[in-house]
């Protein structure tokens, strides 16, 4: 009898039967799957091989009086080899019939090559009846084993009808295996084959390991159950196995991890679904645990340390899995996962184990798990899926030392960020000393000297040079390693002070940043203490800031702040003001200085609410007791504002970048830049104006006569009311109480009509700034009807329901105005006038619009009798010539020509409109002095550089005369106007390169291509991708990828047509529409775009080559809509850089793939 050999029990097997024409007759479920298009009644070779003629290696062949054969069949369409086995037999009202039965064979070990090499076979073949309880000997093998009646019943006791025939050992397993009852259950659960391992007795009175494999039939003239039993020794096999310690190993290995014992992932996954289907009523969750920066714990204390700590994080999951009633696995590296019942991880419960080994070592610091939680909706999701999920939250909680567990959202991404390089990086730079101290000088606002220090850090890399902060702090902060850095610092900090004092230099005082890390992993009392005994230093030099949010977070930082003041240390707050802070904790937390940032005024939008935040700071810190350092100060008008507040000391740009320490020594070298007063020293006290007034230290007269005169105003939408006055009003304005009771409710009424508006934007611009408030200069009539002029400050108070209050100092600026107006007047030469008028201080014009000319005599003898000026007499000049003389401009000529319309502003006053304003681009102007005779020379530009300037005019009529004049006047607003343009176009382009942002582009690409599609025009969409930007930035740094993008978008715009719209779309890609151009055109800008190579420095003296690969979609063949010709274009794109560098492709929709520029016309 040939060789048996051992089947593979994972394998699935499948059976179907055909007649002796080769139709067929019955298909099992899993001959279903094998042969999709096969059909009761088509032939074999037809349906399942698409042949015309019966195989050639059909293992059944007509005639050949074999009722039993086997063959090894290879499946082309499968790419699998089949073991199969025919048997000839009746099918119910078929008649005769062969039966097949086929496995796979595996193709990777022994299987294979015996099924191929040897004649294949069973050792017994039974048919049996599962409804009669019957079974029929086919074949076996003579002599072999020990066996039963060719015929009979399996009746009686089955134990007792098996006593011999199988080993005593399996004979509880062979007679679940072969319950009848449960059978046809138990093979359609199976997919149509059971299969066994039972030792069966040998004529010799030896046992051999059998396989017994049971494939349903369904034959029986009363439609019976009958299967096939597929006998075969397996024993050399079996002992095999068993004295192999190989394979032992291998069995071990298919379902646990080696280094921790616990299930790996595929057996994981398994074992989790069976528990979940087995518990329907539970809701469980998969819970990720990562160990951050477990390659580097590796890399520093060496693997053996690595594989104990993962031994001892085995025991504790597995301990967790195996009271709670779940399942834990290691799926390799420093990750694992457990399938709990909901609810059982909490911050809490991980804080709790935190404090346990192996997590309570030193050792341990910084290398702390995160995890990842996410609930199974079994079945609906995969427990696979549930546990990717589940590392997606993980990682949300990475990098956080306050926060452990994350709970899996959907709107949490998949994107992770590897530091390690950057971590180790730093571990080398700190041991080789590449850290260097910076130091920013902290300085009086009044007087710009020195008072102190802030020592920060720079990184002196060996290739990249100086590499500042926000590269590597944040990363550090992140991962909890920024401790080492620290203390790093401080000692430098400390070397420096000795250093300075031993050459016989008087130090200021410094600050030394502590984060929040530090106080969660070291003894900052102890570590600063040291080292300032260490290094003999004052204790009075070093002052300790820590930011705001580490005061708010933990409680214990009320202890290490009280141990740090009573030594005798200076305490910052820093940050103060933008985190969590509160009075209380000022109350608490002993303190010496609040450090607060400029960035409350970054925002011209938000500006008042910054100014009012910044004044309540530095009011709230005097009343306390504290001082104010404000960070950040960069230009001077913040610095006039810090002053306005009482802000006395202030660090920034302004005053002092972070310098070295050689330049700081050459900075301190003038001792007159020094104040060695000190932050802490005192000052002068401020008057309590409160106190006085309560005290009766001064009486309300004195008051009045201090600040002047002072009203409370109600303001409205269109007019404004009087409220309140003090004394000193009335002689300002030259009213009375009972006269100003009258007019209280229409006080407006008392200005210049002409001038209403203006004061109500000061108004508004006052409620901007509360702080600093908002002035004009304003004409207001007194009671007696003379026109007077009066200055205003106001300070917005508050909002009540439908009206805003307001507090103003008024002043009577009459005379100052009236010298300023006669000045104009007073000039005799007009060159002289002509200098005046090109000024960037404000112009005048007074104009009779009636006639269009400037005043005559009678016009000026009025003028003098109601403004009470004296006007020059300019009536032999030419209104339009002196206007165009003066206001010149190359950008906004249509729009000054027609805001000077003198006809169009005689139609407004008609129309009851009486003033208008016009900002514009004026041109900076020479002018030649006129000649005797009163002709004057060419004017001549000096160059073609402008300044932004704001014309205004009034229209009145004097009923005198019922001429109409303009007040005309032009205002220097160009630093406003530029300031408003910034930040205009900062929310619209991009910083780096200029060019217009993603959301800007979108919205004008959207449009163009809507217009090129109404138009029925066309035109090109291209996406541009920068070549191996990644590998840039890895290898030369971010600056120098900075560069590079920098200088593709001058690249861009001179390979693309001028009329092309070039955005930064993201990161290193860039989009560009072009409307008009053909698809040729196209082609050929991308071919010179993309085959063009350029270079930028990577380093001094190293350049590097760049190019670009572009995805190009034509309007409308294309796409006809933005959302299309990006879709279509990044599909290009890709292909393109599936090709390579410096390459386009052009979508083609007849096609698959793109056409490249090599496939072009």
């Amino acid at each position: 009898m040939p060789r048996t050999r051992l089947h593979n029990n994972a394998s699935t097997g499948h059976v179907y039967v055909i007649d002796h024409e080769y139709r067929i007759v019955h298909l099992d479920q899993a001959a279903r799957r094998v042969f999709p298009n096969g059909r009761i009644g088509a032939r074999c070779y037809e349906s399942f091989r698409s042949q015309s003629e019966p195989c050639k290696d059909c293992p059944w062949q007509p005639g050949a009086n074999e009722r039993v054969t086997q063959a090894a069949v290879f499946s082309d369409r499968l790419q699998q080899w089949y073991e199969t086995t025919c048997l000839e037999l009746d099918w119910f009202k078929h008649g005769p019939c062969v039966l097949f039965s086929s496995r796979p064979i595996s193709t990777g070990g022994e299987n294979l090559f015996t099924a191929l090499k040897e004649p294949l076979s069973y050792d017994e073949l039974f048919e049996i009846n599962l409804t009669e309880q019957t079974y029929k000997t086919l074949c076996n093998e003579p002599g072999k084993f020990k066996t039963l009646p060719p015929e009979g019943s399996f009746g009686g006791t089955p134990k007792k009808t098996f006593e011999g025939f199988v080993h005593p050992d399996d004979m509880q397993r062979f007679l679940e295996f072969w319950n009848l009852e449960t059978m046809p259950e138990r093979l359609d659960k199976a997919g149509g084959t059971l299969q066994g391992e039972f030792r069966k007795s040998l004529q010799s009175g030896d046992w051999a390991w059998t396989s017994q494999s049971v494939v349903p039939v369904k034959r029986g003239p009363d439609s019976e159950i009958v299967v096939m039993c597929f006998v075969c020794d397996i024993d050399a096999n079996v002992k095999l196995r068993e004295d192999s310690l190989e394979n032992a190993h291998l069995v071990t290995l298919r379902e646990r991890d080696q280094l921790t014992g616990l299930y790996n992932a595929g057996t994981l996954y398994r074992k989790a679904e069976e528990l979940l289907e087995s518990t329907p009523g539970i809701v469980y969750e998969a819970v990720y645990v990562d160990i951050e920066h477990f390659k580097l714990y590796n890399e520093w204390h060496g693997h053996e340390a690595g594989n104990d700590m993962l031994r001892a994080i085995a025991d504790h999951v597995s301990d967790i899995a195996g009271a709670k009633g779940g399942i834990a696995g290691h799926l390799g590296g420093d990750d694992f996962v457990l399938i709990l019942p909901r609810g059982l991880v909490t911050q809490e419960s991980v804080e709790k184990r935190l404090r346990m080994p192996p997590f309570d070592s030193e050792d341990a610091i910084g290398f702390q798990p995160a995890l990842g939680i996410c609930e199974i909706d079994y079945p609906r999701t995969p427990v696979i899926t549930a546990c990717d999920h589940a590392m997606t939250a993980m990682n949300n909680a990475k990098g956080s030392y306050t926060k452990r567990v994350s709970r899996y959202r959907p709107f949490m991404t998949e994107a992770l960020e590897s530091e390690t390089k950057i971590l180790l990086e730093v571990k080398r730079a700190l041991e080789n000393c590449e850290f260097v101290p910076y130091w920013q000088p902290q300085c009086s606002t009044r007087t710009g000297r020195i008072v102190g220090l802030e020592a920060l850090v720079r990184w002196k890399h060996p290739e990249r040079g100086i590499v500042a902060p926000g590269e590597f702090v944040p990363v550090l902060e992140r991962n909890g390693f920024v401790t080492s850095l620290d203390l790093y610092v401080w000692e430098a900090v400390c070397r420096q002070l000795r250093d300075w004092i031993n050459r016989g230099i008087d130090p200021l005082p410094v600050s030394v940043n502590v984060s929040r890390v530090d106080i969660h992993t070291i003894d900052v009392p102890e570590a600063i203490e040291d080292l300032t005994r260490r290094y003999g230093i004052d204790r009075s030099l070093l002052g300790i800031e820590i930011t705001e949010g580490a005061y708010a977070e933990d409680e214990k930082i009320t202890d290490m702040v009280n141990r740090l003041r009573n030594l005798g240390y200076v305490i910052f707050m820093d940050d103060f003001g933008s985190g969590y802070s509160s009075l209380n904790m000022l109350k608490d937390i002993n303190v010496d200085v609040l450090k607060i940032d400029m960035g409350f005024l970054s925002q011209e939008r938000n500006a008042r609410r910054g100014e009012s935040i910044l004044e309540a700071i530095v009011s709230m810190a005097r009343l306390v007791d504290l001082r104010v350092v404000a960070e950040g100060a960069e230009t001077e008008q913040q610095v006039d504002f810090l002053q306005d507040i009482g802000c006395e000391y202030a660090q920034g740009y302004h005053f002092h970048k972070p310098m070295c320490t050689t330049d700081l020594e050459a900075l301190l070298s003038d001792e007159d830049a020094i104040d060695r007063h000190g932050i802490l020293d005192a000052a002068m006290p401020a008057i309590d104006m409160q106190a006085l007034m309560r005290d009766n230290g001064i009486s309300r007269t004195m008051l009045n006569n201090l600040i002047g005169g002072m009203a409370v105003y109600a303001v409205y939408d269109d007019h404004y009311e009087l409220l309140q006055v003090n004394n000193a009003y009335y002689h300002v304005t030259g009213c009375n109480p009972a006269a100003l009771k009258e007019r209280q409710t229409v006080i407006w009424k008392q200005i210049h009509p002409d001038d209403l508006g203006m004061v109500m934007s000061v108004f508004d611009e006052a409620e901007r700034h509360p702080v600093t408030g908002a002035q004009g200069v304003a004409r207001r009539y007194r009671i007696n009807g003379d026109l007077m002029w009066m200055k205003a400050r106001v300070f917005f108070l508050s909002h009540q329901e439908e009206r805003r209050l307001f507090y103003a100092s008024v002043e009577d600026v009459t005379k100052q105005r009236m010298h300023a107006m006669a000045s104009l007047g007073s000039v005799t030469q007009l060159g002289h006038a002509f200098e005046l008028l090109g000024a960037p201080a404000m112009n005048h014009w007074y104009i009779n619009l009636s006639r269009k000319a400037f005043l005559n005599e009678q016009d000026r003898a009025l003028l003098n009798e109601k403004l009470g000026v004296r006007f020059e007499d300019w009536s032999m000049y030419d209104v339009d010539d002196v206007l165009k003389s003066a206001i010149r401009t190359n950008h906004d000529k249509e729009a000054v020509r027609t805001f000077l319309d003198q006809s169009r502003m005689l139609d407004d006053f008609s129309q009851g409109i009486s003033s208008r304003k016009l900002e514009y681009r004026q041109a900076k102007l020479e002018f030649s002095p006129f000649y005797e005779d009163g002709e004057s020379a060419d004017e001549d530009l000096i160059d073609d550089t402008a300044f932004w300037a704001e014309l205004n005019y009034h229209l009145i009529r004097f009923d005198e005369t019922g001429d109409v004049y303009v007040y005309l006047y032009a205002i220097d607003v160009d630093q406003r106007k530029r300031r408003e343009l910034k930040l205009e176009s900062q929310v619209d382009h991009d910083a780096l390169t200029g060019l217009p942002n993603r959301q800007t582009g979108m919205t004008r690409i959207h449009n163009l291509i809507e217009k090129t599609v109404e138009k029925k025009a066309v035109g090109a969409f291209a996406i541009i991708d920068l070549d191996n930007f990644k590998s840039i930035n890895n290898r030369y740094g971010y600056l120098c990828g900075d560069t590079a993008l920098s200088h593709m978008s001058r690249h861009l715009r001179t390979a693309l047509c001028k009329e092309s719209l070039i955005c930064r779309w993201d990161g290193d890609e860039f989009v560009a529409y072009c409307e008009g151009i053909s698809k040729e055109e196209a082609s050929e800008r991308m071919r010179a775009l993309c085959e063009r190579t350029w270079e930028t420095e990577a380093e001094p003296g190293q350049v590097i080559g760049l190019s670009v690969c572009a995805g190009v979609s034509l309007v409308p063949d294309h796409a006809t809509s933005f959302e299309q010709a990006y879709e279509k274009a990044d599909v290009a794109l890709r292909r393109a850089k599936e090709a390579g560098k410096g390459r386009f492709f052009v979508h083609d929709p007849n096609q698959q793939q793109a056409h490249g520029h090599d496939h072009l016309p």
